[in-house]
């Protein structure tokens, strides 16, 4: 029996920074409380200084654990900052006049290696047991941090890397590489690794698509997808605990809601079980258009941090079926009921990429 939980869901505003000299700024240094240690890869957040939802701006603090946010108008703030593993800090209110620069350090708890609890509120969403509303409540804040953090990453141009797409026909049972359709290799800063559709447009109109010539298109649920409202209001979710490959690790399962009738996916976030920082987001596709049990029909997205702080998907695939034009019939064995007409899966199309990144490049000045 599935029952609902209640969450906060912020809107995450990823505007560009300002570039005027003029703008508000608010700049410091977040550190480890104990020993005074800069710390990378801090969300800083520039907060609404009321409980209206939404998020001013939005920075990752650099390996020497400066920050800087830019408000788009004068007014009153709180500052918020988020070390995976560890809770969330927020500041009390304060004044932020025009052109004016406000220093704020941020001082963090050490890691503990025990997963930060966080306050139940907001939204209902939807748990398979009631017990473990709590846990996936604290993993699903330690997952948007990683997925947050990946998003301003990309916005704020803080990797340079080789990123190497690719098409690949793979035998459906064996994986093996049967044919390779595409390689095309780019060098500098990482953009998008792929896009998907909007959370919005993936809940109206399904994860994979029948288009007029009759080809079929799928779609892989990225970091603004899995952060947004709709993907929370489509699935229900538990707790997973890492077996063979995935040994170490803790997750939320998440699958379709019940009723839900358009293509879907449902899959697992994966966390380490020590640091709760998020390594991989695997899915496979609901409702498929001719049935299968083939299990390697699906995707996967791998994250990483950086030693500068930033994220980054480091691989990804979709693996679509492609069945053969003849089908089959095979009776029911019922008298008067029609027979069942399939058609033989034949290949996998695996389109994905990698990204290597050059640590050689100095990271921009932040």
């Amino acid at each position: 029996m599935t029952r609902p939980i209640r969450l906060v869901w912020l809107p995450m505003v990823l505007a560009v920074p300002l570039a005027s000299s003029s703008a508000q700024t608010v700049r410091g240094v977040a550190r480890e409380q104990a020993s005074g240690t800069p710390l990378s890869g801090v969300l800083m957040s520039l907060l609404p200084y009321n409980d209206s939802a939404g998020v001013v701006a939005t920075a990752l603090s650099t390996d020497r654990g400066t920050y800087v946010l830019r408000a788009p108008q004068p007014g009153r703030y709180r500052l918020g900052a988020k070390r995976i593993g560890v809770r969330r800090f927020e500041s009390e209110v304060f004044e932020l006049a025009a052109s004016q620069d406000v220093e704020r350090n941020v001082e963090l708890e050490a890691l503990a290696y025990s997963l930060p609890t966080v306050t139940v509120q907001g939204d209902p969403l939807c748990v398979r047991r009631a017990d473990q509303a709590g846990r996936i409540a604290s993993l699903w804040e330690e997952a948007r941090t990683a997925l947050t953090a990946t998003q301003v990453s990309l916005r704020d141009r803080l990797v340079r890397a080789r990123v190497v797409r690719y098409v690949h026909e793979l035998d459906a049972q064996s994986l093996r590489v049967e044919a390779e359709r595409m390689r095309r290799q780019t060098d500098g800063v990482v953009e998008r690794p792929f896009v998907s559709q909007s959370g919005e447009a993936l809940s109206r109109g399904g994860y994979w698509r029948v288009l007029p010539n009759d080809s079929i298109t799928y779609y892989a649920p990225d970091a603004d997808v899995l952060l947004s409202a709709t993907f929370a209001r489509d699935h229900c979710f538990a707790v997973a605990e890492g077996r063979g490959d995935q040994a170490g690790w803790t997750g939320i399962s998440f699958e379709p809601v019940a009723g839900r009738e358009v293509p879907d996916v449902r899959g697992t976030l994966w966390l380490d079980a020590r640091t709760f920082e998020l390594r991989l987001v695997e899915f496979r596709y609901s409702r498929l258009p001719v049935a299968t049990t083939n299990r390697h029909i699906g995707g996967e997205v791998r994250f990483a941090k950086l030693p500068t702080g930033a994220w980054i998907v480091e691989r990804w695939f979709i693996r679509m079926p492609r069945y053969g034009d003849k089908p089959t019939t095979r009776s029911t064995g019922v008298p008067g009921q029609r027979p069942i007409v399939t058609y033989p899966l034949t290949r996998l199309i695996e389109e994905g990429g990698t990204v290597t990144v050059d640590t050689t490049a100095r990271p921009p000045s932040r």
